[in-house]
C-alpha cells in the first residue's frame, strides 16, 4: 500500500504564514466612501456663507472658505464670478454616487521656494459639508513631501471632498513660524476627487509659501 507523501516542514512553515498574512490583510479597514446630497450640502453652504442674501457667493464671502474659493473657477458656469446654488450642487454632484473611500495625494510644501522640512500640513473638510467627512494631516519630510492620512486609518490618502488647507510650524516656543493667512486664517483650499474633467493635477496639492507678512 502506498504511503501519503508527506508535506516538507518548510512548505507547511509558508502555508501557515500565508494564511497569517490573509488573516491579517481580513482584519484591514479602510473608511467606507462618503456620500452626500449635494443638493442639501450647497443649501447649508449658501446659510453658512451668503453675507448679503443674494442667492450668490462673491469671492469676498468664499475667502472665508477657501476649499470653495478653490472651485470657483471650475464650477461657476456663467462666468460672472460667484457661486449660486445651482452651481455648487451641480459641483458637489460626484460626491452623490461617490464609491471611492480614498485617494492617493502627492504633497508638497515649500517657504520661499525652498523645501519646508518638519511642517504639520492638515487637510480640514469644510463645515458646510458636515461631520461625517474627517480631516488628514501629515508632517513634512526633509523634500517637504507630506504623507496625509487620517487618525485611526491604517492606509494612507485623502476621501473626496472639499477641504481647506492649513500649514503650521513652531519652534520651541512653541510659537508659529508661519505667517497666519497658512493656519489659523487660511487661504488655501483643495477639492479632492470632485473634478468631473480630467485634470492631471487634481491629486496633487503643491503648497509654495512665503514668509513675508
Amino acid at each position: 500500500m502506498e504511503r501519503p507523501k508527506r508535506v516538507s516542514w518548510r512548505r507547511g512553515l509558508c502555508l501557515v504564514l500565508c494564511l497569517g498574512m490573509l488573516a491579517g490583510c481580513s482584519e484591514r479597514r479602510i473608511a467606507p466612501p462618503v456620500k452626500v446630497n449635494a443638493e442639501q450640502v450647497a443649501a447649508e453652504a449658501m446659510k453658512q456663507l451668503d453675507a448679503n442674501g443674494d442667492g450668490f457667493l462673491d469671492e469676498t464671502e468664499l475667502a472665508k472658505c477657501p476649499g470653495l474659493l478653490s472651485c470657483l473657477q471650475a464650477w461657476d458656469t456663467d462666468k460672472d464670478g460667484k457661486l449660486s446654488k445651482a452651481e455648487i450642487t451641480e459641483g458637489l454632484s460626484p460626491l452623490k454616487d461617490n464609491e471611492t473611500g480614498l485617494r492617493a495625494v502627492s504633497c508638497r510644501v515649500y517657504l520661499d521656494d525652498r523645501p519646508l522640512a518638519g511642517a504639520s500640513v492638515k487637510l480640514v473638510p469644510e463645515k458646510f459639508l458636515g461631520l461625517e467627512l474627517k480631516p488628514v494631516s501629515g508632517t513634512s519630510d526633509t523634500d517637504g513631501r507630506v504623507r496625509l492620512q487620517a487618525a485611526g486609518q491604517e492606509f494612507p490618502g485623502v476621501p473626496p471632498g472639499i477641504y481647506r488647507i492649513e500649514v503650521s510650524l513652531k519652534d520651541s516656543g512653541g510659537q508659529e513660524t508661519i505667517p497666519a493667512r497658512y493656519n489659523r486664517e487660511t487661504m488655501l483650499g483643495k477639492q479632492i476627487g470632485v473634478a468631473k474633467v480630467v485634470d492631471p493635477n487634481a491629486n496633487t496639492i503643491l503648497l509654495r509659501l512665503t514668509s513675508s507678512r
